[in-house]
């Protein structure tokens, strides 16, 4: 490399790179990754995208005596996560949706389960772009008046803590760090010092998929009604949604963030580095 980087083992160690075979085996790469070998537990038995993927042990696997499953089944199902319950009831599925939202994991306890991801999984960006959310002040009224901890509550049926940091608590160097915290008074008296006293409209985009995001945008738009801010939610499919999200197509949005490899860098990046990273969009 032309300068020494930190977090070099765990960039290549992230779920995205694999040890693949030179030139794909001699095989074309559409030919190879419909049926690819690599140097995990598992081999791919068979797979339908967008379906169901069957998983078979491993018998070269370099680890003596794992994996202690001859096989599994895997089952897909859309970002609603509405038919992953019945699926996994029904026999198709070994497992049930990770991270699925919490109305499936308060109604179908036994089936779903919950991954501890190493990022925030609902987070509020602004568009500095746009002139309302360029303003501080409007960006620190709108956090005062949403009841984060209540948001958190709703959407997730208990099952997620409010934020205090950009680092997950799973993460290195995670420090707990003060929040402005909901104070409506406080809210309407930074709105008042901003260039937009008496309220402005905007939207906010969601995938329409996605219950609960469209649940915690619906809270924030209740939530601002009293500081005048009228919120509309703008749902869009995942394609059009990533491709709006993309080129700034938005002033508001709801999403997500994960820091895929062990090391905090990726995170940091995101939240701060204003050339490369992602801290220019909110």
């Amino acid at each position: 490399m032309s300068q020494p980087w930190a977090p070099f083992l765990s960039d290549i160690s992230v779920f995205a790179n694999a040890i693949l075979p030179k030139n794909f085996g001699g095989e074309s790469e559409s030919a190879f990754f419909a049926n690819p070998v690599g140097t995990g537990p598992f081999v791919l038995k068979s797979f339908v995208k967008g379906g169901n993927a069957v998983l078979a042990k491993n018998k070269n696997y370099w680890q003596p005596g794992k994996p202690y499953l001859d096989g599994s089944t895997s089952a897909t199902s859309p970002t609603t996560t509405n038919g992953a319950p019945a699926q996994v009831r029904g026999g198709p599925g070994d497992l049930g949706c990770p991270a699925c939202p919490g109305d499936c994991l308060k109604a179908n306890p036994a089936w779903c389960w919950r991954h501890s991801d190493p990022g925030p999984s609902i987070c509020c960006f602004f568009n500095e772009k746009v002139p309302q959310f360029k303003d501080r002040h409007v960006r620190r009224a709108i956090n005062h008046a949403i009841n984060i901890e209540q948001l958190a509550k709703v959407t997730t049926f208990g099952t997620a803590d409010p934020g205090n940091s950009f680092f997950p608590p799973s993460l290195q160097y995670y420090a707990k760090v003060p929040t402005l915290g909901y104070n409506l008074a406080q809210a309407k008296a930074e709105l008042a010092q901003s260039a937009y006293p008496h309220g402005f409209s905007t939207s906010i985009l969601v995938p329409s998929g996605n219950t609960q995001y469209v649940e915690a945008a619906t809270i924030i738009q209740q939530e601002l009604k009293p500081l005048n801010i009228n919120v509309s939610i703008r749902q869009l499919d995942d394609a059009a949604y990533t491709a709006a999200f993309e080129a700034f197509n938005y002033e508001a949005m709801i999403n997500g963030a994960t820091n895929d490899i062990s090391d905090p860098d990726e995170m940091a990046s995101f939240q701060v580095d204003v050339q490369d990273g992602g801290s220019h969009s909110f």
